[in-house]
């Protein structure tokens, strides 16, 4: 596979266009919404960074059989979260203090969206035609997707593939030559605009 063909964009550069484009014009600001299923104790500097110019839809992708991600532990309130979306105003009685603490900022909006984890299959691709209903009707100007959770590929598949970006905290060269990363490897050959990152 050619990877020379593909729009690969360089993480510190994507990132660095959207500073200057901001102090270039700074009546200008972009709406983004930032899909992360892990990483999150990268993901959210990266929305506090990015807030200060733009507004900010953090969407935060968790599984109802594993609550405890790093840096957003919903495990306190598992028994009342059931699959689906939770808009700002739902997800804020059980995103974490420090969580909350940390991104307080009016440029800044958080939603959790829940899966069952592969109990509720059906259920699950419902969340998902709901949230690429809610991402397409919102205009966003960029579809950051972080991770590689396995739903976010119905997702993706049905948004402008001009604004969707994705990070991957993996050499893609090392992507290649795993015969476990079948997933990853969809998301190269598809995907058009991704951000190595590692």
């Amino acid at each position: 596979m050619d990877y020379e063909k593909k729009k690969k964009t360089n993480w510190c550069c994507f990132f660095f266009a959207i500073d200057v484009g901001v102090k270039l014009a700074d009546e200008i600001t972009m709406k983004i919404a930032i899909l992360s299923s892990s990483f999150y104790e990268s993901t959210f500097p990266l929305v506090k960074h990015l807030s200060s110019h733009n507004e900010i839809e953090l969407f935060c992708v968790v599984q109802k059989s594993f609550m405890t991600p790093a840096m957003l532990d919903l495990s306190l309130h598992e028994d009342s979260i059931q699959c689906g979306i939770y808009d700002h105003e739902s997800a804020t009685n059980f995103i974490p203090e420090h969580v909350k603490s940390y991104l307080a900022s009016p440029n800044i909006s958080i939603s959790v969206v829940v899966f069952s984890g592969g109990s509720k299959l059906l259920k699950d691709i419902n969340t998902c035609f709901q949230l690429t209903r809610r991402l397409k009707k919102s205009g966003f100007d960029i579809f950051h997707f972080i991770g590689t959770y396995v739903l976010n590929f119905l997702v993706e598949g049905r948004l402008n593939r001009r604004k969707v970006v994705h990070t991957l905290h993996e050499s893609i060269d090392r992507i290649w030559s795993l015969e476990t990363s079948r997933l990853k490897k969809l998301l190269i050959k598809f995907q058009f605009n991704i951000i190595e990152r590692n």
